[in-house]
């Protein structure tokens, strides 16, 4: 059964992945979004990443601000096209994202 009550949410940890010589490239940036309806969306947490952060799994941890919420939104936007004098420059990069922890 679903839960309707609001839950207490302080973090969400979002784990992904580098390796620009596969083509693959952490996001640009993470933001929670979170909602009491479903529809009316407000931004708790953004995080602006580098593509210089080191090489296989990295995790972003985003700290929300205090509140009780049903439902969350995390949108991560991939890094784009693929810099000069990189492998796979001027093609889109690869997002890996493989596991999102809410606490």
């Amino acid at each position: 059964m679903e839960n309707q009550n609001p839950e207490q949410i302080a973090k969400v940890i979002v784990r992904g992945f580098n390796n620009p010589n596969s083509w693959v490239y952490p996001p640009s940036s993470i933001t929670v979004l979170a909602s009491s309806d479903g529809l009316n969306f407000e931004e708790l947490s953004k995080v602006e990443t580098a593509a210089s952060v080191g090489m296989g799994a990295q995790t972003f941890e985003l700290k929300l601000k205090q509140g009780a919420f049903r439902f969350l939104k995390i949108k991560a936007v991939n890094h784009g096209l693929i810099g000069k004098g990189n492998p796979g420059a001027g093609y889109p990069a690869w997002l890996f994202l493989d596991e999102v922890v809410v606490e």
